[in-house]
């Protein structure tokens, strides 16, 4: 993928850990909740704007839901495209 549009961030997906760095207790899915917490390393990053700037940097590692990300193959690796307002938090 040459150029992301946007506020985009283009993910690695991660195996994410029970505690991250920080000392956050990642919960497990539950049956409650149709979804996971995802961890994933910041691969690329769209052009920011003054109305829209970027705030997750190449090389981080950020949450965010698993519903949020659109899955995209690029040389045979899926990755995962999401926008920098679905990041709930960094590692």
């Amino acid at each position: 993928m040459e150029e992301l549009l946007g506020s985009r961030l283009l993910v690695r997906k991660m195996k994410a850990e029970v505690k991250t760095k920080s000392g956050i207790y990642m919960a497990p899915k539950s049956e409650e909740m149709s979804y996971d917490i995802i961890k994933g390393e910041v691969i690329k990053r769209g052009k920011e704007s003054k109305d829209d700037p970027l705030t997750s940097v190449v090389g981080e590692e950020v949450f965010f839901r698993e519903l949020d990300g659109d899955k995209i193959i690029i040389n045979g690796e899926q990755l995962l495209v999401i926008n920098q307002g679905s990041v709930i938090g960094r590692n």
